[in-house]
Order: C-alpha cells, then structure tokens, then sequence
C-alpha cells in the first residue's frame, strides 16, 4: 500500500512539475509576444512585412494574457511572476496608449471644444428636416463643440442644397467639405470640418484612394491659427460577407480539422484585406506626417485611421511632434469602433505640445454611427 502511494506521489510531483513547466514558456511565449506587439509599429508594412501590423491589434489579448499569468504566478508566488511584469515595465508606452489610466479634469471655460466623428454617411443618408431628426446630426449640434471633424460625411443635395449643410450653418458660420465620391450629383461623401471660429485656408492631401482622404484646415482661433488635419485613412477592405465569414467563424464546426479550416480560411482574408490595407496607409501616413511637418504651431491630427494606438500609421503621424490626447487624459480601454465584434479603437485625437488636453473621451453612450464620436478640450498653453 505504502509502495502504491509513493508511487501515485511521484506521479503527482510530475504532473505538477510539468504543468509548472508549461505554463513558465506559455508565460515566457506571451510575454516575449506581447512586446514585440507593443513595438510592432516601428516596422513599415510596406518596406518590412504586414506580419507586425497584425500583431499589433493583437496586442490587447497578450496584454489580458500577461495579467491572467501575473495573476496565476504571483498567487503560486512563483519567481517566474517577474516575466510578465518585465513584459509591462517594458511595454508600458503601449499600455499607456491603449488603457490609459486619467481622471475627469476640470475643464477652463475658455477651453476650445473639439470633436471628431465617423458618421457613417449620417446613418447611410437617413433625411433631418421638420418631421424627422437624424440622430447623429442632432447628437453634433447637441453638443455643441467649437470646432468638428467629420469623416464619411455624407450628403444628398435636395432641391438644390446640401440637406445637412444647411442645418449645420445654424450653428456652425464656417464650413469646409471635401467631396470624395459623387453618385449622378445627388449623393456625396467626404470629409467636412465645421467651425464657430473662421476656417482661413483648406486644402486636401493629394493621395490616391477610392473612398478615402486627408485635409487640411487652418482655423483662426481668436488670432492664433490652428492647423488641423482630418483623415479617413484606407478602409480594412472587409466585406459583407467577410464579416458575416468572421462572426460565424467557429459556428457548425466538426472536429479539429474543421477549426483548422476556419482558422485557414480567416487568416487568407486577413492578408487579401487587411494586409492590403496596412500597406496602402503606409503611404498615406507618410504624406500626412510631411504636411504635419509643415507647421510650426498648435497642430491637431484627428480622424478615423483604422488602425490602434500602436499601429504604424498612428505612430508615424503623431511621431515625436504630437501626442495622444486619449493617452494622455483618457481612461480606461475604449473601442471607436462598434461593429461585426471589431473592438479597437481606430479613431484618434493627436496634438502638438504648446496646446493641453482635458478629458479626451470616446462617448459610447449612444451607437448611432458604426464608430463612436471621440471629443476633447483644449486650451492655447501661454
């Protein structure tokens, strides 16, 4: 009996010391991944390889991974717990940007209200006039910000007028559209800027895209000008009926060789798609970051990038001349993005040093758009 139970003992201490022996390189693994996504934006997905980008919306999940291991280590008060928290001293830039940690400020009156918002043609055109309210053309006036970035602007012109310019106007004296595609005349969508303050010059960012585009605003503030930069970068070129192929991904499936099926099937959409994608917002980055250069002075680059915080596109735009104002006064992991389980948050506020941000946030209280309006306050730094 005593020989049967020795037995049975060592048989248990392998186990264990297997078991402690998987999860040490599942930690190690992890956390090596982990910050290689965290800076996996430094790669160009153009002259390097798209493989980084990819890493890069990752790196949520490696960064939940890391703190379920740190969790499981330090309660086994294991010395292998220092892994995952040498993985967050060391990807700590990235955790900043991507789950900031800021509470409410309070705002000066005289800061400068500003919002950015993908509005998804205004909910694919649907009307605002006397009978019926547009919700997300009454969520903008609402809120009434000083100045709004609009990416997706769409419009139908009725009776001769742009419908929603017209309600804008009310509130807004200057205005800047930037077409984009032109149905027969009658529906366009674009980019638009709207402004209590006088918008002095506009100009678009030459660069090739179907549906897509970049421009530039400059916008007299009480005698000092603003230069602001709106972007829609290159659309993740998902389908319909990817995303249908995504949200069903692991429906109905039989046996391991049918998730190996699905998980092939996903990674050849990711690469026609998004990997296209990655490497054509490569180029447009580049040209937006050579106009950004261009000016001295009280910069904001805002828009819907569709790529995170820590993607090669967001990087090079805001480099070492802006900041992130949701890293800096944002709270919390936060989507923009709201749709087909696509939980990243692709929009963003960048901002030059000489302004100061207050309580950047992406308001998902209401989800009118397929994205979340993100709005910040700002004030001239003296």
């Amino acid at each position: 009996m005593n020989n049967k139970q020795n037995k049975f003992k060592s048989f248990l201490q392998i186990i264990r010391k297997a078991f402690s022996s998987i999860i040490f390189l599942l930690t190690l693994a992890n956390s090596l991944i982990m910050v290689a996504s965290a800076y996996s934006n430094r790669l160009s997905p153009v002259t390097f390889s798209a493989f980084p980008s990819y890493l890069a919306f990752l790196f949520p999940v490696f960064l939940l991974l890391n703190f379920c291991f740190f969790i499981y280590l330090a309660i086994r008060r294991k010395l292998s717990v220092l892994i995952p928290v040498l993985a967050f001293i060391i990807s700590w830039p990235t955790i900043n940007a991507v789950f900031p940690i800021h509470y409410k400020q309070k705002v000066p009156e005289n800061a400068l209200k500003f919002m950015t918002f993908n509005v998804q043609h205004f909910d694919l055109y649907a009307p605002h006039d006397s009978k019926e309210k547009n919700p997300i053309v009454q969520y903008i006036l609402d809120h009434d910000a000083d100045i709004v970035c609009l990416q997706e602007y769409g419009y139908l012109y009725i009776d001769g007028k742009p419908e929603v310019h017209e309600e804008f106007k009310k509130k807004y004296p200057y205005c800047k559209t930037n077409d984009i595609v032109n149905v027969n005349n009658y529906k366009y969508h674009g980019l638009a800027c709207f402004s209590k303050y006088p918008i002095t010059d506009s100009w678009t960012i030459p660069y090739e895209s179907e549906n897509n585009g970049s421009c530039v605003y400059k916008v007299d503030v009480n005698g000092k000008i603003i230069t602001i930069v709106n972007n829609h970068l290159e659309t993740n070129r998902i389908t319909k009926k990817d995303r249908a192929e995504y949200a069903e991904a692991f429906n109905n499936i039989e046996g391991a060789r049918g998730v190996k099926t699905k998980v092939f099937q996903l990674a050849d959409i990711a690469r026609q798609r998004l990997g296209v994608a990655f490497k054509i917002r490569d180029g447009q980055a580049k040209l937006v970051k050579e106009e950004i250069d261009k000016s001295n002075k009280y910069i904001i680059a805002c828009g819907d990038l569709n790529d995170p915080p820590n993607s090669y596109a967001a990087y090079l735009i805001k480099g070492n001349k802006l900041r992130d104002a949701f890293a800096d006064t944002g709270l919390g992991f936060r989507h923009t993005y709201n749709e087909n389980k696509f939980y990243f948050r692709i929009d963003h506020i960048f901002y030059s040093p000489d302004l100061k941000a207050y309580n950047c946030m992406v308001d998902n209280k209401e989800k009118y758009s397929d994205h979340y309006p993100m709005i910040c306050y700002f004030t001239f730094k003296e």
